[in-house]
């Protein structure tokens, strides 16, 4: 997304770019067994906030960060992607009204002094899709974003799982089939693991 600025007046003006997403969700059964809610990457840190602890806080609070901010559940994510050249604010702020929750995510950028007659420009990135691996490692690698990839919850065992996903991935593109890529896979760790 790109915004720009012109500024036609005769004046020097001062703005800050903006970016959010929201979301609004019922009240329904989380998955426990992988992270589901608000999540943002800052100065190389991953912060998981799951829905339960946004209602209790109501807000929190990312200041003079690098990174990005999120809303992922079991298959999907949306995300926005400051530049990450500069230092931003972001907020996770919870609102309860009409009978729904509502959770928004947003980010406030460093400010952007205008001159009379002149124009400014700023890039977000956003992606708002499936959590295809390969996708997200190509979105980490093409704009600079550390951890994308781990919007996907792998677990504590993330340096054993992300590899053999990408195995069981590789072998389903070969074979055209996941049965018999998990098959596959189940037989060559057996057969690593055979001499314990």
């Amino acid at each position: 997304i790109e915004q720009e600025v012109i500024n036609n007046s005769a004046q020097d003006i001062s703005l800050l770019p903006y970016g959010l997403i929201n979301r609004m969700r019922d009240d329904k059964q989380s998955i426990y067994i992988l992270h589901e809610g608000p999540l943002a990457v800052t100065d190389g840190i991953l912060n998981e906030v799951t829905y339960g602890e946004m209602q209790e806080k109501k807000e929190v609070t990312y200041q003079n960060v690098k990174g990005w901010f999120g809303i992922t559940d079991k298959y999907w994510l949306s995300a926005i992607i400051p530049s990450q050249e500069s230092n931003v604010d972001g907020h996770f702020n919870y609102i309860y009204g009409k009978g729904k929750n509502r959770y928004q995510i947003d980010y406030l950028g460093q400010k952007e002094d205008i001159a009379a007659g002149s124009s400014a420009k700023v890039t977000t990135n956003m992606f708002v899709g499936a959590k295809e691996i390969a996708i997200l490692d190509e979105y980490q690698e093409q704009l600079n974003t550390e951890l994308f990839d781990r919007s996907v919850d792998f677990g504590w065992l993330y340096f054993m799982t992300k590899p053999m996903t990408k195995i069981l991935k590789f072998f389903h593109d070969y074979l055209g089939n996941f049965g018999l890529a998990i098959l596959l896979l189940t037989v060559i760790i057996r057969i690593i693991l055979f001499p314990l």
